[in-house]
């Protein structure tokens, strides 16, 4: 099978990593497809910049700076309320036309913090849904067996020339 960009490179044995732009940043929605198959769909909480390409995903509109501000320093804000009612009448609408076939998402904010709607419960949870196959918003994979976040890169400190000495 060759490296097409259609086809995931492996970063290591068993795993696939290959977020596109706007992919693996929190906050997120994570729909479970089916057993060991996750769909990701970036969440949007500022505007578009005038200009700039179309980004993925779910656009909250109507939010404040300083709402979103907020939110960065604390998940219990305004926002998570916003982003659950969302997300909520999203759930009852989606499988309202889709027959009644249940929907299983989480709203993942943090590395430790999920939001599961699952049947017609809602829980606030410190696990996050991890590993399995992760899918694009237009089902390319984007990930195999690792975390659906990016985790940032360590950057390496060199010693100043006075340490040096």
């Amino acid at each position: 099978m060759s490296n097409t960009p259609s086809t995931p490179k492996p970063s290591s044995f068993g795993e696939v990593r290959k977020f596109p732009s706007g992919y693996g940043q929190f906050p997120y929605l994570i729909i479970r497809m089916h057993y060991g198959v996750y769909m990701q769909i970036p969440i949007q909480l500022g505007p578009p910049e005038a200009g700039a390409p179309p980004r993925p995903g779910i656009q909250i509109p109507n939010l404040s700076a300083s709402q979103i501000d907020e939110y960065r320093v604390n998940l219990d804000s305004e926002v998570h309320d916003i982003l659950v009612e969302h997300f909520r009448m999203w759930k009852q609408k989606t499988e309202f036309y889709n027959k009644g076939r249940k929907i299983e998402c989480c709203i993942v904010e943090s590395p430790d913090r999920g939001y599961y709607f699952k049947d017609q419960e809602e829980i606030k949870s410190s696990s996050i849904p991890r590993g399995g196959t992760l899918l694009s918003a237009t089902s390319d994979v984007i990930g195999m067996n690792i975390p659906h976040y990016l985790i940032p890169q360590a950057t390496e400190v060199k010693p100043s020339p006075e340490e040096n000495s």
